[in-house]
Protein backbone atom coordinates (compact mmCIF):
# COMPACT_ATOMS: atom_id res chain seq x y z
CA UNK A 1 0.00 0.00 0.00
CA UNK A 2 1.66 3.47 -1.26
CA UNK A 3 1.21 6.68 1.34
CA UNK A 4 3.08 9.83 1.44
CA UNK A 5 5.37 8.67 4.15
CA UNK A 6 7.07 6.52 1.71
CA UNK A 7 8.65 9.70 0.27
CA UNK A 8 11.42 12.15 0.39
CA UNK A 9 10.17 15.58 0.75
CA UNK A 10 11.36 18.56 -0.77
CA UNK A 11 13.63 16.51 -3.37
CA UNK A 12 15.39 18.65 -5.29
CA UNK A 13 14.60 17.47 -9.34
CA UNK A 14 18.06 18.83 -10.59
CA UNK A 15 19.44 15.18 -9.27
CA UNK A 16 17.33 13.63 -11.41
CA UNK A 17 17.28 15.17 -14.82
CA UNK A 18 20.38 14.55 -17.23
CA UNK A 19 20.61 18.87 -17.40
CA UNK A 20 21.02 19.70 -13.74
CA UNK A 21 18.26 22.02 -13.89
CA UNK A 22 15.17 21.72 -11.60
CA UNK A 23 13.54 22.98 -7.81
CA UNK A 24 12.10 20.82 -5.23
CA UNK A 25 9.48 18.52 -5.53
CA UNK A 26 7.16 18.13 -2.47
CA UNK A 27 6.92 14.81 -2.24
CA UNK A 28 9.35 12.33 -4.43
CA UNK A 29 8.99 8.58 -4.76
CA UNK A 30 11.45 5.86 -6.49
CA UNK A 31 9.12 2.95 -7.88
CA UNK A 32 11.00 -0.05 -7.76
CA UNK A 33 8.54 -2.26 -9.30
CA UNK A 34 5.49 -2.00 -11.98
CA UNK A 35 3.17 -2.98 -8.48
CA UNK A 36 4.82 0.21 -7.05
CA UNK A 37 4.94 2.74 -10.13
CA UNK A 38 0.69 1.52 -10.61
CA UNK A 39 0.16 2.27 -6.57
CA UNK A 40 1.66 5.25 -6.72
CA UNK A 41 -0.07 6.48 -9.56
CA UNK A 42 -3.44 5.06 -8.29
CA UNK A 43 -2.87 6.50 -4.94
CA UNK A 44 -1.80 10.49 -6.69
CA UNK A 45 -5.36 10.01 -8.96
CA UNK A 46 -7.50 9.29 -5.99
CA UNK A 47 -6.68 11.62 -3.88
CA UNK A 48 -5.92 14.60 -6.76
CA UNK A 49 -2.32 14.95 -6.27
CA UNK A 50 -0.72 16.78 -8.85
CA UNK A 51 1.78 14.16 -10.04
CA UNK A 52 4.44 12.80 -12.83
CA UNK A 53 6.85 9.82 -13.71
CA UNK A 54 10.28 9.91 -14.98
CA UNK A 55 12.16 7.96 -16.31
CA UNK A 56 15.94 9.15 -16.80
CA UNK A 57 14.88 12.56 -17.45
CA UNK A 58 17.01 12.95 -20.55
CA UNK A 59 14.63 15.60 -22.55
CA UNK A 60 12.70 17.02 -20.14
CA UNK A 61 13.75 20.78 -18.17
CA UNK A 62 12.25 21.05 -15.03
CA UNK A 63 11.00 24.55 -13.45
CA UNK A 64 13.03 26.62 -11.31
CA UNK A 65 10.50 26.45 -8.50
CA UNK A 66 10.20 22.76 -9.20
CA UNK A 67 6.66 20.50 -8.81
CA UNK A 68 3.99 21.01 -6.39
CA UNK A 69 3.16 17.74 -5.83
CA UNK A 70 4.53 14.06 -6.41
CA UNK A 71 7.48 13.14 -8.70
CA UNK A 72 7.51 9.41 -9.42
CA UNK A 73 10.49 8.26 -10.15
CA UNK A 74 9.87 5.12 -12.22
CA UNK A 75 12.72 2.28 -11.59
CA UNK A 76 10.26 -0.58 -12.27
CA UNK A 77 12.96 -3.44 -14.57
CA UNK A 78 12.16 -6.70 -14.63
CA UNK A 79 13.18 -7.92 -17.63
CA UNK A 80 12.29 -11.16 -19.49
CA UNK A 81 13.36 -12.50 -22.80
CA UNK A 82 11.11 -15.08 -24.58
CA UNK A 83 12.58 -16.72 -27.98
CA UNK A 84 12.56 -13.75 -30.24
CA UNK A 85 10.64 -11.21 -28.23
CA UNK A 86 11.36 -9.26 -24.64
CA UNK A 87 8.98 -8.31 -22.50
CA UNK A 88 10.77 -5.21 -19.88
CA UNK A 89 9.14 -3.30 -17.28
CA UNK A 90 9.24 0.66 -18.50
CA UNK A 91 11.73 1.85 -16.40
CA UNK A 92 14.58 -0.26 -17.44
CA UNK A 93 18.16 1.88 -18.79
CA UNK A 94 17.68 1.43 -22.45
CA UNK A 95 21.54 1.21 -22.50
CA UNK A 96 21.07 -2.08 -20.42
CA UNK A 97 18.40 -3.06 -22.46
CA UNK A 98 20.50 -3.09 -25.39
CA UNK A 99 23.25 -4.75 -23.92
CA UNK A 100 21.07 -7.48 -22.89
CA UNK A 101 19.58 -7.97 -26.09
CA UNK A 102 23.33 -8.14 -27.08
CA UNK A 103 23.72 -10.94 -25.04
CA UNK A 104 21.06 -12.82 -26.10
CA UNK A 105 21.90 -12.69 -29.57
CA UNK A 106 19.33 -10.61 -30.50
CA UNK A 107 19.22 -7.53 -32.97
CA UNK A 108 17.31 -4.38 -33.38
CA UNK A 109 18.38 -2.51 -30.24
CA UNK A 110 21.55 -2.04 -30.66
CA UNK A 111 21.03 1.10 -33.01
CA UNK A 112 20.07 2.73 -29.77
CA UNK A 113 22.85 2.21 -27.63
CA UNK A 114 24.31 5.51 -25.84
CA UNK A 115 20.71 6.67 -25.76
CA UNK A 116 20.08 8.45 -22.47
CA UNK A 117 17.00 7.48 -20.46
CA UNK A 118 14.11 5.10 -19.84
CA UNK A 119 12.52 2.32 -22.02
CA UNK A 120 9.20 3.78 -21.10
CA UNK A 121 10.84 7.58 -22.15
CA UNK A 122 11.81 6.02 -25.28
CA UNK A 123 8.83 4.47 -26.41
CA UNK A 124 6.76 8.00 -25.02
CA UNK A 125 8.91 10.05 -27.47
CA UNK A 126 9.40 6.90 -29.99
CA UNK A 127 13.26 7.82 -29.72
CA UNK A 128 15.55 7.53 -32.88
CA UNK A 129 18.88 6.79 -34.37
CA UNK A 130 18.97 7.98 -37.90
CA UNK A 131 16.06 6.12 -39.70
CA UNK A 132 15.77 3.60 -37.18
CA UNK A 133 12.55 4.18 -34.46
CA UNK A 134 11.80 2.13 -31.49
CA UNK A 135 8.23 2.10 -32.12
CA UNK A 136 9.13 -0.51 -35.13
CA UNK A 137 10.02 -2.89 -32.67
CA UNK A 138 7.05 -2.37 -30.83
CA UNK A 139 4.62 -5.67 -30.58
CA UNK A 140 2.45 -4.43 -27.67
CA UNK A 141 2.28 -1.96 -24.34
CA UNK A 142 1.05 -2.49 -21.18
CA UNK A 143 -0.25 0.69 -19.86
CA UNK A 144 -2.58 2.05 -16.92
CA UNK A 145 -5.30 4.16 -18.12
CA UNK A 146 -6.54 7.21 -17.07
CA UNK A 147 -9.54 5.37 -15.13
CA UNK A 148 -6.24 3.21 -13.43
CA UNK A 149 -7.33 0.16 -15.59
CA UNK A 150 -4.50 -1.77 -16.59
CA UNK A 151 -4.59 -1.99 -20.57
CA UNK A 152 -2.64 -3.38 -23.57
CA UNK A 153 -2.06 -1.62 -26.75
CA UNK A 154 -1.28 -2.87 -29.95
CA UNK A 155 1.51 -1.21 -32.04
CA UNK A 156 -0.46 -0.29 -34.77
CA UNK A 157 -2.45 1.72 -32.31
CA UNK A 158 -0.10 3.39 -31.07
CA UNK A 159 0.10 5.93 -33.17
CA UNK A 160 4.30 5.89 -33.11
CA UNK A 161 5.35 8.72 -36.00
CA UNK A 162 8.08 10.93 -35.73
CA UNK A 163 9.31 12.24 -31.99
CA UNK A 164 5.45 11.23 -31.07
CA UNK A 165 3.11 8.33 -30.10
CA UNK A 166 -0.57 8.17 -28.85
CA UNK A 167 0.99 8.46 -24.90
CA UNK A 168 1.90 11.96 -25.48
CA UNK A 169 -1.68 12.94 -25.29
CA UNK A 170 -3.99 10.08 -23.91
CA UNK A 171 -2.73 10.15 -20.26
CA UNK A 172 -1.88 6.80 -20.31
CA UNK A 173 1.10 5.44 -18.32
CA UNK A 174 3.55 3.09 -19.65
CA UNK A 175 4.47 -0.05 -17.42
CA UNK A 176 5.78 -2.45 -19.59
CA UNK A 177 6.32 -3.41 -23.56
CA UNK A 178 6.66 -6.30 -25.91
CA UNK A 179 9.31 -5.88 -28.35
CA UNK A 180 9.97 -8.26 -31.20
CA UNK A 181 13.59 -8.44 -32.47
CA UNK A 182 15.50 -10.95 -34.19
CA UNK A 183 18.80 -13.60 -34.14
CA UNK A 184 21.79 -11.46 -35.10
CA UNK A 185 25.27 -11.92 -35.23
CA UNK A 186 27.01 -10.86 -31.94
CA UNK A 187 30.55 -9.59 -33.92
CA UNK A 188 28.04 -7.71 -36.21
CA UNK A 189 25.77 -6.17 -33.78
CA UNK A 190 28.63 -5.24 -31.65
CA UNK A 191 30.20 -3.40 -34.29
CA UNK A 192 26.98 -1.89 -34.99
CA UNK A 193 26.82 -0.67 -31.19
CA UNK A 194 30.48 0.65 -30.98
CA UNK A 195 29.58 3.07 -34.03
CA UNK A 196 26.65 4.44 -33.00
CA UNK A 197 28.25 5.25 -29.23
CA UNK A 198 31.00 6.63 -30.90
CA UNK A 199 28.79 8.93 -33.64
CA UNK A 200 27.32 10.33 -30.12
CA UNK A 201 30.76 10.77 -28.52
CA UNK A 202 32.09 12.51 -31.45
CA UNK A 203 29.19 14.45 -32.15
CA UNK A 204 27.27 15.62 -28.89
CA UNK A 205 28.70 17.73 -26.76
CA UNK A 206 29.43 15.85 -22.81
CA UNK A 207 28.50 18.27 -20.86
CA UNK A 208 24.95 18.35 -19.06
CA UNK A 209 21.99 18.40 -21.78
CA UNK A 210 18.68 17.07 -22.63
CA UNK A 211 19.50 16.25 -25.87
CA UNK A 212 18.43 18.61 -29.09
CA UNK A 213 15.92 20.93 -28.06
CA UNK A 214 14.31 21.36 -31.42
CA UNK A 215 12.49 19.10 -34.55
CA UNK A 216 14.11 19.05 -37.38
CA UNK A 217 12.07 20.81 -39.95
CA UNK A 218 11.53 19.10 -43.24
CA UNK A 219 14.39 20.39 -45.50
CA UNK A 220 17.14 21.91 -43.22
CA UNK A 221 18.49 20.12 -39.67
CA UNK A 222 17.59 22.61 -36.89
CA UNK A 223 21.43 22.24 -35.99
CA UNK A 224 22.67 23.53 -39.24
CA UNK A 225 19.93 26.44 -39.58
CA UNK A 226 21.24 27.47 -35.67
CA UNK A 227 24.67 27.75 -37.04
CA UNK A 228 24.01 29.32 -39.81
CA UNK A 229 22.02 32.07 -37.90
CA UNK A 230 25.67 32.16 -35.88
CA UNK A 231 24.11 31.54 -32.37
CA UNK A 232 26.96 28.50 -31.58
CA UNK A 233 27.82 29.45 -27.96
CA UNK A 234 25.33 32.10 -27.47
CA UNK A 235 24.95 32.22 -24.17
CA UNK A 236 22.16 33.05 -21.11
CA UNK A 237 23.49 32.51 -18.08
CA UNK A 238 24.44 29.41 -17.29
CA UNK A 239 22.65 27.77 -20.51
CA UNK A 240 24.70 27.92 -23.96
CA UNK A 241 24.37 26.91 -27.13
CA UNK A 242 26.85 24.05 -27.84
CA UNK A 243 29.74 24.92 -30.04
CA UNK A 244 30.11 20.99 -30.70
CA UNK A 245 26.57 20.64 -31.84
CA UNK A 246 24.12 23.80 -32.21
CA UNK A 247 21.08 21.59 -31.67
CA UNK A 248 21.79 21.49 -27.95
CA UNK A 249 21.37 23.60 -25.52
CA UNK A 250 24.33 22.31 -22.22
CA UNK A 251 24.01 23.72 -18.70
CA UNK A 252 27.47 25.35 -19.03
CA UNK A 253 27.74 26.28 -15.40
CA UNK A 254 24.80 26.33 -12.62
CA UNK A 255 22.29 26.87 -15.62
CA UNK A 256 18.26 28.17 -14.13
CA UNK A 257 15.41 26.81 -16.28
CA UNK A 258 14.35 30.60 -16.59
CA UNK A 259 18.11 31.06 -18.92
CA UNK A 260 17.29 27.84 -20.79
CA UNK A 261 13.80 29.50 -21.73
CA UNK A 262 15.09 32.78 -22.78
CA UNK A 263 17.72 31.13 -24.71
CA UNK A 264 15.58 29.40 -26.54
CA UNK A 265 12.96 32.16 -27.17
CA UNK A 266 16.33 33.97 -29.04
CA UNK A 267 17.09 30.99 -31.25
CA UNK A 268 13.51 31.04 -32.44
CA UNK A 269 13.01 34.75 -33.13
CA UNK A 270 16.56 34.50 -34.72
CA UNK A 271 15.96 31.82 -37.16
CA UNK A 272 12.61 33.03 -37.92
CA UNK A 273 13.81 36.55 -38.73
CA UNK A 274 16.30 34.97 -41.07
CA UNK A 275 14.84 31.88 -42.69
CA UNK A 276 11.33 32.12 -42.23
CA UNK A 277 11.04 28.81 -40.19
CA UNK A 278 9.16 28.22 -36.54
CA UNK A 279 11.49 25.98 -34.85
CA UNK A 280 9.45 23.60 -32.61
CA UNK A 281 10.54 21.91 -29.62
CA UNK A 282 10.85 18.19 -28.76
CA UNK A 283 11.43 18.63 -24.81
CA UNK A 284 8.88 18.54 -22.48
CA UNK A 285 8.43 21.32 -19.54
CA UNK A 286 7.57 20.47 -15.63
CA UNK A 287 6.50 22.04 -13.36
CA UNK A 288 5.62 26.01 -12.40
CA UNK A 289 6.88 28.02 -15.39
CA UNK A 290 5.87 31.85 -15.13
Amino acid sequence: MFNLKNCQTNEPLAKHTTFGIGGPADYFFVAKSKAELVAAIRFARQNQLAHIVLGGASNILVADKGWRGLVIKNQAQSTVFKTNLVEAESGVVLTQLVKAALVKGLSGLEHFAGIPGSLGGALFNNAHYQEYLIGDLVLKIEVLDQKNQRQTVLARDCQFAYEFSRFQKSGEIILQATLKLKPGDQAVMEKTMQAAIDYRLNNHPQEKSIGCIFQNPPDRPAAELITAAGLKGRRVGGAMVSPKHAGFIINADRAKAADVLKLIAIIKQKIKVKFGIELKEEIFLIGDFE
